[in-house]
């Protein structure tokens, strides 16, 4: 199984993928983020398209929620 994780970090899922015996590609938007993270890295920010044309059998996100505004 092929996987796109976006929004990785800190790479638990990524982790679990490969431990299951998936290829993983995680992405993040900060490569420092990334640094610790298993697997193919790739730093993203979603304000371009997906630079990959591979297909993928999922796509994970774990995107974050923002903050309120006060």
């Amino acid at each position: 199984m092929t996987v796109l994780d976006l929004c990785a970090a800190p790479g638990n899922k990524t982790a679990q993928v490969i431990a299951a015996g998936g290829r993983v590609i995680a992405a993040d938007q900060s490569f420092r983020r990334l640094a610790d993270v298993p697997g193919d890295r790739i730093v993203l920010d979603a304000t371009k398209p997906l630079p990959l044309k591979a297909k993928f059998d999922r796509i994970l996100i774990d995107a974050p929620v923002p903050a309120p505004e006060r």
